[in-house]
């Protein structure tokens, strides 16, 4: 029996050491002759992604302000995981984000968080990237854009119904879905040629977002497991559902969507007059193979999600530091009331865009807001980045992705003077200010749809604010007032991608007053 009970423990015996021995040569490399281990930064993060993990799964997005602390104690770059550097430093900002030809991959693993790699803001490869983006781009133009102000003032004003409804019968109103609403039913017209129309729904259609909160809670999984989005969706959906209930609405989401894609391509081979931005990518150089179904699906599923999700924080955000600050809005009415002496004759988005100090207002709301909180890491795959952080300069391999994040280049005291305050004229008093905002990323790799955001920032905040005022100046509609909401509500205390608030934050909520 012992003889018996050696031969069955000696292969698990050799299996284990085998292992240990793996995992020890693996750290003894990654600290000693890996291309990055000259590169300041903790030990841990150097030898092992779990490190990453942990903060972001287990401490539930916690690691951008582990990468703070690495920075304050190890200078402007250091490495964060065993292939990853970060910078915290804006004037690296043209050469990690170039515009033009100068070639920039995203980092695949910073990318599988929805699973649409497809997607071209998605794809990681500069090339490929390039060429899905221009199948549509013309269609993000200013110009394309601002063709859209009929619909875009049509949703406005269901919108402005709705705000009735509310004032009437005294609910609060959670802004997120409110403003998700909006930017959610334009960009549903833009792309299919059809409104969902969510101003309409009840609550908004609030699942979305209680959907898009179930995705980013599998987010840190499907950053350290590249394989995990597929296999989570291949369960039984009764497992889905009780483990994640959003990724059950998502199910349905994308049965959604290809039912939208089925009668964009179904009335595009009849012919219509009105073109889509669906219509615009059938009619592309694209092969064949990128206008398949499932591929176009991860385009709709990024444009509904990221054509909803950020700009109805922002506009939440900026809601919320308006009302608190009496001064800013008072300014910005004064400004309104001026250039729109009447709202039953509105300006043109042209004209509205123009307006200096809603410009300001803006600027400071994309740079306080952030957009998304996520690293935004880029690969320069065929040449060496530099970077000079004022004692050498570091010679970064090519190859090797590379990371800024809004949290702290927007909130860098170095750059931006008392950073959490909502001051808009720093804008006005040194516009240069503006080349340090990454809220749409920058370079080659900038945002598709940032014409987009901004018409419907200016249409939005230009409308709203010109009818109603606050507690200390009332406006011809009524007045807003913030509900059980607080700045709280908005600080980021975790990174989910995107900013997220404390934990037990009921939302950004109002109540329009008579």
């Amino acid at each position: 029996m012992p003889a018996l009970d050696l031969l069955v423990a000696w292969p698990l015996t050799v299996v284990a050491a085998s292992f240990v021995l793996y995992v020890i040569l693996l750290y003894t490399y990654r600290l000693t002759l890996h291309p990055l281990a000259k590169f300041p930064g903790p030990r841990l993060a150097a030898m092992t992604l779990w490190c990453e993990f942990y903060h972001d799964f287990f401490r539930g997005g916690q690691y951008i302000f582990r990468i703070r602390d690495m920075h304050a104690k190890y200078g402007h770059i250091v490495r964060v995981s065993p292939d990853e550097l970060h910078i915290n430093d804006p004037s690296f900002l043209p050469e990690l984000m170039p515009a033009g030809g100068r070639r920039r991959d995203k980092y695949p693993r910073m990318i599988q968080v929805f699973g649409f790699s497809q997607a071209a803001g998605a794809t990681a490869d500069h090339d490929l990237h390039r060429t899905r983006r221009a199948a549509m781009s013309k269609m993000f133009s200013k110009e394309s854009v601002r063709r859209l102000e009929p619909i875009m003032r049509t949703n406005l004003d269901k919108l402005l119904v709705r705000l009735r409804e509310f004032q009437d019968d005294g609910r609060e109103i959670s802004l997120l879905p409110m403003f998700g609403a909006f930017t959610n039913d334009v960009i549903s017209e833009y792309a299919y040629g059809f409104s969902l129309n969510w101003v309409q729904a009840p609550q908004f259609n609030k699942v979305f977002f209680e959907m898009i909160d179930g995705f980013h809670d599998l987010g840190p999984l499907a950053v350290q497991f590249k394989w995990f989005m597929g296999l989570f969706a291949r369960l039984p959906r009764w497992l889905v559902l009780k483990i994640n209930p959003g990724f059950g609405t998502f199910i349905r989401f994308r049965m959604q969507l290809l039912s939208n894609i089925d009668r964009v391509s179904k009335s595009h081979h009849e012919g219509k007059d009105n073109k889509t931005v669906f219509d615009e990518i059938l009619d592309s150089k694209l092969s064949e193979q990128d206008k398949k179904p499932l591929r176009l699906l991860q385009e709709a599923q990024n444009f509904s999600i990221a054509g909803t999700e950020t700009t109805s924080w922002i506009l939440s955000i900026m809601t919320v530091h308006l009302l608190s600050t009496p001064r800013v809005l008072a300014k910005l009415r004064t400004e309104l009331k001026a250039a729109l002496p009447s709202v039953s004759a509105p300006l043109s988005i042209k004209d509205i865009e123009q307006l200096p100090y809603l410009s300001a207002v803006i600027t400071e709301g994309l740079r306080i807001a952030l957009g998304t909180s996520q690293r935004q890491t880029r690969i320069s795959p065929n040449e060496v980045m530099n970077f000079d952080d004022g004692k050498r300069e570091w010679h970064i391999p090519p190859g090797t992705p590379v990371g800024m994040a809004a949290p702290l280049i927007h909130h860098n005291p170095d750059v931006f003077a008392d950073p959490m305050q909502f001051r808009p004229e720093r804008f006005i008093e040194n516009p240069q200010l503006k080349r340090y905002l990454i809220t749409f990323s920058q370079g080659s790799r900038q945002c598709l749809g940032m014409q987009l955001a901004y018409t419907e920032l200016f249409l939005l905040l230009s409308e709203i604010w010109r009818r109603f005022g606050s507690k200390e100046d009332h406006g011809e509609d009524g007045w807003w007032e913030l509900f059980e909401t607080d700045r709280s509500d908005t600080d980021m205390a975790s990174d989910r991608f995107v900013p997220y608030p404390k934990a037990d934050s009921k939302g950004i909520r109002i109540k329009v007053r008579k």
